[in-house]
């Protein structure tokens, strides 16, 4: 739907790339983000 937020892990640091690379084609992302930058990535969209 239109104005909603998708982040998605980077595939440098997944145990299974797959499964982020998935994430973020399937929600048209141009990058992955580390798990520790994800909090601070949703929260400056609260």
């Amino acid at each position: 739907q239109t104005g909603a937020i998708a982040l998605a892990q980077d595939e440098q640091s997944a145990i299974i790339d797959a499964m982020p690379r998935a994430a973020r084609l399937a929600t048209n992302q141009e990058q992955g983000y580390p798990p520790e930058h994800l909090a601070t990535k949703i929260n400056s969209h609260l």
